[in-house]
């Protein structure tokens, strides 16, 4: 029972790291699919539990804009990489145009495949509508064309 214990433990450190945080590869290989594919690159940057709230709503209404901000990726469109908010390491290797773009969470940045440029930015619990928006605003950056959704015009 204590070696299928240790067994356990030593598969969980060796497997977490891989699967649950940002790493220079994970960007580098998302870069590379994202170029072959035509897509784009998202770094989706989680909403965390604030420790000090009191409010009994909190978990639920963190859970619910992580989830709303997860619905209105655009995957077709783009590569994502999640950024969990506990994960500290490595994020000095998050593309500084991204970085520069970071404001608060749950956020979401896209970059072309190449994370050199932002091409949209996603900010705080979307609705249908402005996660809608928000994919026509990703197309139309990755296809070179001007934003449609500005002053309420929409391409089709």
């Amino acid at each position: 029972m204590k070696s299928l214990t240790m067994l356990l433990v030593a598969l969980v450190a060796v497997v977490a790291p891989v699967f649950g945080a940002f790493s220079e590869r994970r960007l580098e290989s998302e870069k590379k699919d994202a170029e072959a594919k035509g897509k784009g690159v998202a770094f989706f940057f989680t909403q965390d539990y604030d420790p000090t709230s009191r409010d009994p709503n909190h978990r639920t209404d963190v859970d619910s804009n992580n989830n709303a901000m997860k619905k209105a990726i655009p995957r077709k469109y783009v590569n994502v990489i999640d950024i969990d908010p506990q994960e500290t390491r490595g994020l000095d290797k998050i593309p500084l145009c991204v970085q520069k773009a970071m404001k608060g969470k749950p956020q979401l940045i896209v970059t072309d495949a190449a994370c050199e440029k932002v091409l949209a930015i996603l900010d705080g619990r979307p609705d249908r509508k402005k996660a809608a928006d928000f994919e026509i605003k990703v197309v139309a950056a990755l296809e070179g064309r001007p934003d449609p959704t500005k002053d309420g015009k929409k391409d089709k």
